[in-house]
C-alpha cells in the first residue's frame, strides 16, 4: 500500500470498551485507518490485530498475527489486503508493568529498526501508580511513556530517531501520537513501522 500520511498521527481508543479499537486520523483530522483486536481471540494471549479503512471496516488493508517463538517473546507478521506477506514482522522483546519495553522491527530475517522507551521512569511510575485505586485514573495526566525508532546497526545514542509513539495526557481516553522525521524513510520502512507502532500501541493498553 502506498502511504501519503500527513503526520503527526493521531491514535486514539475508549478506555472502557471491551476490545480495543484505536482510530487513527493524520493532522488535518481525516481517519485514515482503524485497528482492532480480532473479537473472538479477545482474552487468549497474543491477539490477532486487523486495520482497516476506516471505523466501517468494510475494507481491511493489514492483517497483524501473532506466533509465540520458543523465548516466549511475541513475533507480530504482517499482510496485505490480498494475503499477501510484507515480510516484515515485530518481535515484542520486554514489556510489562516492571520491565523495560524493547521491540525489533525485521525486514525478512534481518533486524531493521529497534524501539525502545525514552524514559525508563516514566513507564515504572505510570504503571506502579495505576494499580492504586482512583489514583491510578489521574496517571495518564502525569506519566506519558515516549517510544523511539532508530535504524538497528548504529550506537543508541549515535543513531538519529525516524519515529515516535507518544503517550498523551489524558484522564479518560488512551491517546497516543506519532510523529516522522522528514525524509528519514522509504514508503515501505514507513509502512513497516506505522504498523509497528499500531500493535504496540494496542499492547501498550492494558499497561497504560
Amino acid at each position: 500500500m502506498q502511504l501519503a500520511l500527513s503526520y503527526p498521527l493521531k491514535l486514539t481508543f475508549k478506555l472502557l470498551t471491551m476490545v480495543p479499537q484505536i482510530s487513527i486520523r493524520d493532522a488535518r483530522g481525516a481517519e485514515v485507518m482503524y485497528a482492532q483486536w480480532q473479537l473472538a481471540k479477545f482474552g487468549k494471549g497474543a491477539l490477532d490485530i486487523d486495520v482497516f479503512a476506516d471505523r466501517s471496516k468494510s475494507k481491511r488493508l493489514y492483517a497483524l498475527r501473532p506466533v509465540t517463538r520458543a523465548d516466549l517473546s511475541t513475533m507480530w507478521t504482517f499482510t496485505d489486503m490480498s494475503g499477501q506477506n510484507l515480510g516484515a514482522s515485530l518481535q515484542r522483546l520486554h514489556f510489562g508493568p516492571m520491565t523495560e519495553g524493547k521491540c525489533q522491527v525485521y525486514n525478512g530475517d534481518q533486524v531493521e529498526f529497534r524501539i525502545h522507551e525514552k524514559s525508563r521512569l516514566a513507564w515504572t511510575m505510570d504503571n506502579l501508580l495505576r494499580a492504586i485505586p482512583f489514583l491510578g485514573y489521574l496517571t495518564g495526566l502525569v506519566f506519558n511513556p515516549t517510544y523511539l525508532v532508530r535504524r538497528n546497526g548504529m550506537p543508541s545514542e549515535e543513531a538519529p530517531v525516524l519515529m515516535r509513539l507518544v503517550k498523551e495526557p489524558s484522564l479518560l481516553m488512551r491517546s497516543f501520537r506519532i510523529e516522522k522525521a522528514d525524509g528519514a524513510l522509504r514508503a515501505p520502512e514507513e509502512e513497516r513501522l506505522l504498523l509497528s507502532l499500531v500493535a504496540l500501541a494496542m499492547r501498550y493498553r492494558p499497561y497504560g
